[in-house]
């Protein structure tokens, strides 16, 4: 049964490996949502830009995506925070990944891919916000595993959608303090969190795009238990190899700070 689904996996990434390359570039940015589409064999995306947060902190990142096939891409980058943000003093956090694309969609069925990858996060956290939310402090310095499902369609040649929905898991084995009639145990148990974007593109022309997202995230650990935060924003594309963005996001039932973002993509044809 394992062998047949790895040979079913294999045809379709096959069948998939004749899919034309994308004529205009095709970014995560802007907003939180990923992409659907890889960027093509032997091409090299970068997207790189700089996050304001009120109270006078900002951070930069920058992600970079490189197509060994046309339905394969190896992604990765950073988020580092130049001032200290959300209890976090500056350093770096990155991710390192893979993206599948699995199916081209078309008028009746949607685009798909599956996104695979390891983030590592930033060590250089303020000993007075760690814990105030988690049921364990080590769980905010593990390496966490995520996989994310994306969908992609689009309903004319201006209106489209793009969804993620997936999960970050912790492969290693957290404690918790837990109190069973009247005395407190430590037990073991595994942190996870659901995470999903369902981002909403409308075209305005061939160069202008409008852009409105809903993100958050689902734990069972840390309040709110269902985290909504909203995007909005514009992006405006310079040349088909050449974007620039810029959006602003805020949380809505949560203290997350008002965030402006203003960013580039660009690809780079290696052939």
């Amino acid at each position: 049964m394992k062998k047949k689904i790895v040979l079913l996996v294999f045809k379709l990434l096959c069948l998939n490996s004749f899919a034309q390359e994308q004529e205009i570039i095709d970014s995560g940015r802007p907003g939180n949502a990923i992409s659907v589409f890889t960027v093509g064999k032997n091409n090299l995306q970068i997207e790189a830009g700089i996050d304001f947060f009120n109270k006078n902190k900002y951070a930069s990142s920058t992600f970079l995506r490189y197509g060994i096939t046309e339905v394969i891409e190896l992604n990765g980058g950073g988020l580092y925070n130049l001032s200290e943000v959300n209890g976090i003093q500056p350093g770096l956090s990155s991710f390192v990944g893979a993206k599948f694309h699995i199916f081209k969609g078309d008028t009746m069925m949607p685009s798909t891919a599956l996104q695979v990858g390891v983030s590592f996060p930033n060590d250089n956290m303020l000993e007075e916000d760690i814990g105030t939310s988690v049921p364990n402090d080590e769980v905010m310095e593990n390496v966490f595993t995520t996989f994310l499902f994306v969908v992609n369609y689009a309903f004319n040649e201006r209106l489209s959608y793009t969804l993620n929905f997936g999960v970050n898991l912790d492969l290693e084995k957290s404690e918790r303090n837990v109190e069973r009639n009247g005395v407190v145990e430590k037990e073991e148990f595994t942190y996870f969190e659901g995470v999903y974007a369902f981002n909403l593109l409308y075209k305005i022309d061939n160069k202008w795009a409008f852009f409105i997202e809903p993100y958050g995230s689902l734990n069972r650990y840390i309040a709110p238990k269902i985290k909504l935060n909203l995007n909005s924003g514009l992006s405006y594309l310079v040349n088909k190899d050449l974007q620039f963005d810029l959006f602003a996001g805020h949380g809505i039932n949560n203290n997350e700070y008002l965030t402006l973002s203003g960013g580039i993509s660009w690809r780079v044809d290696f052939k």
